[in-house]
C-alpha cells in the first residue's frame, strides 16, 4: 500500500495549489505596472517555469493552464506606478 498522509485524505477537496505558493500582482500580470524589478511580477521566465512545473502533473486543463494566485498587491510604498 502507498503511504498517503491523512490530512492530505481529509482535505482532498479543500486543497488548492498554486506555482510556487505565493501571489503576484495583478497590474505586473495584467502588463500595466512601470515596476519591472518588483519580485511579485509574474515574468516570462515564471511562464516558462510555471508551464514545466504544470507539465509535471500532467497539465490538466493545458500546459499554459497553470494555477497561479494573483492579488492587488500594489502599496503606496511598493514602488508601482500604475500606466
Amino acid at each position: 500500500m502507498e503511504w498517503e498522509p491523512t490530512w492530505f485524505r481529509a482535505m482532498e477537496t479543500d486543497v488548492m495549489m498554486c506555482y510556487k505558493d505565493k501571489s503576484y500582482c495583478v497590474w505586473a500580470m495584467r502588463g500595466i505596472c512601470k515596476n519591472t524589478t518588483c519580485e511579485r511580477a509574474f515574468t516570462q521566465k515564471d511562464h516558462e517555469e510555471a508551464t514545466a512545473w504544470w507539465a509535471t502533473f500532467g497539465s490538466p486543463g493545458g500546459e499554459h493552464n497553470y494555477p497561479v494566485m494573483i492579488a492587488d498587491l500594489q502599496t503606496d510604498t511598493c514602488g508601482a506606478r500604475i500606466v
